[in-house]
């Protein structure tokens, strides 16, 4: 922060937001060439999950919690 004369001051405080990670958890079914991911088994402790994140291994990602890909 900076004063109304130029002085300035700093704190450092490390602030951990919440002690349990979420748990992932998905399903998935192949048939016909079209793969489908549902991640709805996933859950949080501490709250909402707010985003969805996957690697299938080979080179592809998406997000979000429901995916389908050929």
């Amino acid at each position: 922060m900076t004063d109304n004369i130029g002085k300035i001051n700093s704190t450092r405080r490390l602030v951990k937001a919440g002690v349990l990670p979420p748990t992932a958890a998905f399903t998935g079914h192949c048939g016909d060439d079209v793969c489908t991911f549902d991640a709805n088994a996933s859950s949080n402790e501490e709250g909402a999950i707010t985003g969805y994140a996957r690697d299938v291994g080979d080179g592809a990602t998406g997000t979000g919690r429901m995916a389908c890909r050929s």
